[in-house]
């Protein structure tokens, strides 16, 4: 039994693989037209994953700025597509987890705690 579905996830197209050659050898078209096809589809992606339409948008660009920075190690047998979800998945985790390390500095928890009445209750 052959896995097609499979091998079309993971395996790139003759069509892929010769947009991916071009890619590696540093050919901006190849990869505007890499951007053109994928941006709106990983755009969504993320946007599904953060519910923020302008983070979306800069983790995407970020995502195709990670490929074309590391075009050269690109494999054109391997599927783009699952690589920029792959990439995707790992921004949208980056993002979320620095976004939850925010940290309020203790002078403003002070200071906001005094505009509501709470201010200096443990001085003797």
């Amino acid at each position: 039994m052959e896995n097609t579905a499979y091998k079309s996830f993971t395996h790139s197209s003759d069509e892929e693989r010769a947009l991916l050659r071009r890619l590696i050898a540093g050919e901006m078209a190849a990869y505007e037209t890499l951007f053109h096809r994928y941006y709106p589809t990983f755009c969504a992606f993320v946007r599904g994953m953060t519910k923020d339409t302008f983070v979306s948008e800069d983790i995407t660009q970020n995502i195709f700025l990670k490929v074309w920075i590391n075009r050269e190690r690109l494999d054109e047998e391997k599927s783009i597509r699952n690589y920029l979800f792959v990439l995707a998945k790992h921004e949208v985790y980056n993002y979320l987890r620095t976004k939850n390390r925010t940290f309020t500095p203790l002078r403003e928890v002070v200071s906001g705690s005094d505009a509501r009445g709470g201010g200096n209750r443990f001085v003797a």
